[in-house]
């Protein structure tokens, strides 16, 4: 008889074990990578955290875009706390299977950085990442979601030019 309730007990370990891990940081990147230009960082004076811009500014020019008086790209960044499934979508948002939406306990942080053409304003590149965290919780901190849209830009590099 030991046997059934101790199956029983590990079962539900492992059940709650797998609701219990942490939410992961979800990216998505829309248009080609512009490696090979270079970029200046809009500021709104709305209090954007300076250690974000640098952090933001830090791997565009790792990546290959490089920071300049006159640049050739706009870097904005936006940063969005919102109720799951209230986020504006990306082109790539839209492939598979609509996502199923979280009950109102959950709320989604994201930090969005976009690229954009000076001279004509139009958008050349646009990376998102994005967590959902318990209204109950912290929010997540942007420096996690920085890194996570850092990794993922340039993930589809531009065609070297011929």
């Amino acid at each position: 008889m030991h046997v059934q309730p101790r199956r029983a007990a590990i079962v539900t370990l492992l059940i709650l074990g797998a609701c219990a891990h942490a939410p992961r940081i979800e990216t998505l990147h829309s248009g080609q990578w512009p490696a090979g230009t270079s970029f200046g960082i809009a500021s709104f004076d709305a209090g954007e955290d300076a250690a974000l811009r640098s952090r933001i500014s830090a791997c565009l020019a790792a990546k290959g875009i490089a920071p300049a008086d006159k640049p050739a790209l706009l870097a904005q960044i936006g940063v969005a706390d919102h109720p799951p499934g209230s986020a504006v979508l990306l082109d790539s948002d839209n492939a598979g299977e609509p996502k199923k939406r979280r009950s109102t306990r959950w709320r989604d942080q994201s930090l969005t950085v976009s690229l954009s053409e000076l001279s004509s304003g139009r958008e050349v590149y646009r990376v998102r990442a994005a967590k959902a965290y318990r209204r109950s919780s912290p929010q997540p901190p942007l420096s996690d979601l920085a890194e996570a849209a850092c990794q993922a830009m340039g993930d589809n590099p531009a065609a070297p030019a011929s």
